[in-house]
């Protein structure tokens, strides 16, 4: 699943293939807040992976969405762009 927030969506034509695809995105803007499509997203389950990559902002929301929904943010692989 992807779930990606900005108002100005990069590779969207590789978005709407994995879309094709079957695969779970949710295009949110740039104000939203991550918990209602995380809530539909983590699942706890073995072996789920949760990366994150974004400046600050977009990092400690998506940290608190994670911790929110049930997941563990601390085993998320988080890549901040400063």
């Amino acid at each position: 699943a992807i779930v990606y927030r900005d108002d100005d969506v990069a590779h969207a034509d590789r978005i709407e293939r994995l879309t094709d695809r079957g695969a779970t995105v949710h295009l949110l803007d740039a104000d939203a807040d991550l918990r209602d499509a995380l809530e539909d997203v983590v699942t706890g389950g073995a072996g789920e992976a949760i990366f994150v990559y974004g400046f600050a902002d977009l990092v400690d929301g998506a940290s608190a969405a994670i911790e929110a929904v049930g997941g563990d943010a601390d085993a998320a692989k988080i890549e901040n762009f400063g």
